[in-house]
């Protein structure tokens, strides 16, 4: 048994297990001096057992049977070095601390682990027979404790708390080892707490959450939105905090007509929904509503950003954009919204740049409402603006009947504005209302199985390059709009503002059959008893309230910008002209580009009478091309959310092969291969660019020329790479420095005057042949004296070896680097 184990000794002593005999009698005696027992095995050598209690023991082991003795406090010893010899000591061990407490914790869930250190400050390795740990404790790992702990180290034990109970809870970690004093304790303590009690059925989901340890509520919020879902109750709200959070995910719980399941994001495109798959957000549960998100679909992969199956879906005021932008044009189909469930309540949703725009795609679209069977009891459509998507901005296809499609803007979708259809039954009785359908392919058609109850009134349908109209069933449009609908500011993209202008000829030409009694401001329908046309209503000249809480300048626009540089800060000044104190909800940047633009202020929560503040926008272009986002500023005041628009320029360069050039080449040593570059920015960018080679073979040069270059926007520069080889040769052996002139001369030197020597003497006295023999002996002295310890004697070798090697050629503006390989071939 080794050295430091501890022996367990059953009533009923088993001797092989010692590696003894059976036979003969084993007799143990105390030594009071020592606190040891000696095991007289008859003829076997000793074994020395070490007795770990206080107090000393007499007694004997007698024919394998044991009597009155505390067996278990005892160890075996190194036979050879009994107590009080020069052998090594039992391990000796800590644990620090050697209490735990833990905060006060929510019954049910699970603590973070704290940790105590186990030290082995003995001479012997430390065996760990068992870790365990009772009472409403988890032992969360050994950490590196494992079985056994070498002389003079230190592992840990990581504990956690998952209370049972409300109250006090307390337990212990018992370590069971080979050290003197085991078992070691540590005492545990915690506070198990009932949780929180959402106000209201309010529940709150942040990014600094946890779903294992948080309660929902505001100070103790979950992770995620899908964990929530499957929490909450008819009645419930999800609010959830600002921030990204990974998609793909299902909410299934269902609520009830009259108690809805709300999923908020409570700062407007403030929780951004990123996909992690297929469709970001997958509803399946009935009486749902979705408000406020930012939520982008898969960009390669099916289906959609929002998906719903669920009966009474509400989807309200949402940014939703880039579905399947790089997915091509996909027969299986997908939409920034897709409905396949009836009596859906689709409202003031920003829809854009879903599918492979600018191509083309009958497939993919804005929104898309494809399931109300239920005669009378169809979907809803209001106030959204749908633009840019490959498809239709609204599409109604599949069994789609008895919907509402009222005050929604339409531009530049590539398949259409509206298109109303069914391929299962008959899409009738559908209104058609109110609706601006302008510069798309097509303007508000009927396709498949349509029925003639259809009803379009007071659409401005114009510029649609395919047609404005085409209707089925002798269904007819009545007081259409022909005529530039006259935005604010038009540019076909999330930098325009479509609220309609004074003198636009949608104002007051709409009609109150099926219009909301909002627009998608939160303005009220109708103003002057006029209902306008489009998702927004004009409000005419601002209130007095209104056009005191104003944001100067209107816009920001920043200079072209390298990629991953930040600008100089521009401000933006809020400002309070009105006679009360402004309430600020909140402050934010949000859109395409929003990411590339950062803001701090100085405005809190309320805002004086008379007041101002300073809001600083900086810009980071994360790729390069026109970034835009808005700053939106929510307030109490009218007209609120009151926003402005931001604008930059990502500048960044490429360093690619030039025209004819190749990125290999193939050389003999003693040749150069040249290689052509070619740098070009963007439209942006200007600046010097720093070129470098490095990865030339040995006895090989590698140069960029020139070795900088001024870019400017896209005009391209070319640079030369030249690799220069040296030729390989044979090199005689090289030869000693010449010796100080006091010095003895060299062996090489000798060899020559002896050998002249020798010729002069066998022409001159033909007949002394014994002359010869000696000259020659002398020429084989001097010849090894020559070469005498030299290892040069062998012929080298030089230049470049063969082989294929990589050249990296590197180019750097600033913060901006890209590199380009070529191959190198030396044969």
């Amino acid at each position: 048994m080794p050295e430091g184990s501890r022996l367990q000794l059953d009533p009923t002593v088993d001797v092989t297990t010692l590696g003894l005999s059976a036979s003969g009698a084993i007799i143990a005696k105390a030594l009071q001096k020592y606190g040891m027992i000696v095991v007289d095995t008859g003829g076997h050598p000793k074994l020395y057992f070490e007795y770990e209690g206080t107090a000393h023991w007499n007694g004997a082991i007698t024919d394998s049977t044991v009597s009155g003795i505390p067996l278990d406090r005892f160890r075996v010893l190194d036979p050879a070095h009994p107590l009080g010899s020069s052998g090594g000591t039992a391990p000796v061990v800590s644990l620090s601390p050697t209490s735990l407490t833990f905060p006060n914790q929510t019954v049910g869930t699970t603590s973070a682990s704290k940790v105590s250190t186990l030290t082995n400050s003995g001479s012997t390795t430390l065996t760990i027979s068992s870790v365990t740990v009772s009472g409403d404790f988890v032992l969360a790992g050994l950490g590196n404790c494992g079985t056994s702990l070498a002389a003079g180290s230190s592992c840990t034990i990581s504990v956690s708390f998952t209370p049972a109970t409300t109250g006090i809870r307390m337990g212990m970690v018992t370590v069971d080892d080979s050290a003197t004093g085991s078992p070691q304790t540590i005492s545990l303590t915690g506070t198990g707490v009932a949780p929180a009690v959402a106000s209201a059925l309010n529940y709150y989901v942040s990014t600094t959450g946890s779903d294992s340890s948080g309660d929902g509520s505001a100070a103790n919020p979950w992770a995620t939105i899908a964990h929530a879902a499957s929490v909450v109750v008819p009645g419930s709200t999800v609010h959830v905090a600002p921030g990204t959070y990974t998609g793909s995910f299902n909410t299934d719980a269902s609520g009830t007509a009259s108690a809805y399941i709300t999923y908020i994001s409570d700062t407007k495109w403030g929780a951004k929904i990123a996909p992690s798959g297929s469709s970001t957000w997958s509803n399946h549960g009935n009486y749902v509503a979705i408000e406020n998100f930012d939520v982008s679909g898969p960009p390669s992969s099916c289906c959609n950003a929002i998906y719903t199956a669920g009966n009474a879906t509400k989807i309200i005021g949402n940014n939703v954009h880039d579905t399947q932008t790089s997915n091509g044009c996909q027969a299986v189909g997908g939409a920034g919204i897709a409905v396949d469930a009836p009596n859906a309540y689709v409202a003031g949703n920003y829809v854009h740049d879903n599918g492979p725009f600018p191509t083309p795609c009958d497939y993919i679209h804005g929104i898309y409402i494809g399931d109300s069977s239920r005669s009378s009891s169809g979907g809803a459509a209001y106030n959204n603006i749908s633009f840019n998507n490959s498809g239709w901005g609204i599409q109604l296809w599949h069994s789609a009947t008895n919907e509402i499609l009222v005050n929604n803007t339409l531009f530049g979708n590539l398949s259409g504005g509206i298109v109303v259809g069914n391929d299962v039954g008959a899409d009738d009785n559908t209104i058609v209302n109110n609706n601006l359908a302008f510069n798309n392919t097509r303007g508000i058609w009927e396709e498949g199985t349509t029925g003639t109850h259809n009803v379009y009134q007071n659409n401005l349908v114009f510029q649609n390059s395919s047609g404005d109209w085409s209707l089925q069933n002798g269904n007819t449009a009545t007081a259409t709009v022909s005529a530039d609908p006259l935005f604010v500011n038009w540019t076909g993209d999330s930098t325009g503002d479509y609220h309609l202008q004074p003198s636009s000829p949608a104002i007051g030409a709409g009609t109150s059959n099926g219009a909301p009694t909002t627009d998608y401001d939160g303005n009220a329908r109708p103003q002057a008893g006029r209902w306008d046309i489009g998702s927004y209503e004009y409000v005419g000249a601002p209130s007095t309230a209104s056009a005191a809480v104003k944001l100067s300048p209107s816009a920001l626009t920043f200079a072209d910008q390298d990629v991953g540089a930040t600008s100089a800060v521009q401000t933006v000044t809020l400002s309070n002209a009105t006679s009360a104190a402004l309430s600020i909800t909140s402050i934010a940047i949000a859109g395409p580009g929003g990411g590339d633009f950062t803001q701090t202020n100085n405005c809190g929560s309320s805002l004086a009478a008379g007041g101002a503040c300073k809001i600083t926008v900086s810009f980071t272009p994360t790729a390069s091309g026109t970034r835009t986002a808005t700053l939106t500023v929510t307030d109490s005041a009218q007209g609120s959310p009151h926003t402005l628009p931001l604008t930059g320029t990502g500048a960044d360069f490429s360093i690619s092969l030039g025209s004819g050039s190749s990125t290999s080449a193939t050389v003999a040593p003693g040749q150069t291969a040249t290689y052509t570059l070619s740098l070009k920015g963007t439209p942006g960018f200007t600046g010097t660019v720093k070129l470098a080679c490095d990865g030339a073979p040995q006895a090989a040069t590698c140069t960029v020329t020139p070795g900088s270059v001024t870019a400017s926007g896209t005009t391209p520069v070319s640079v030369t790479v030249s690799v220069t080889t040296t030729a390989r040769s044979m090199l005689p052996p090289s030869m000693p420095a010449p010796p100080a002139a006091n010095g003895p001369v060299p062996g090489s030197w000798l060899f020559w005057l002896l050998l002249f020597s020798m010729v002069a003497s066998v022409a001159a006295r033909a007949r002394r042949r014994a002359s010869l023999g000696l000259a020659v002996a002398l020429l084989s002295v001097a010849f090894w004296s020559s070469c005498g310890g030299s290892g040069n004697v062998p012929l080298a070798s030089s230049g470049t070896p063969a082989g294929v090697y990589t050249l990296t050629v590197s180019a750097a503006s600033g913060k901006l680097t890209h590199a380009a390989s070529l191959s190198l071939k030396v044969n």
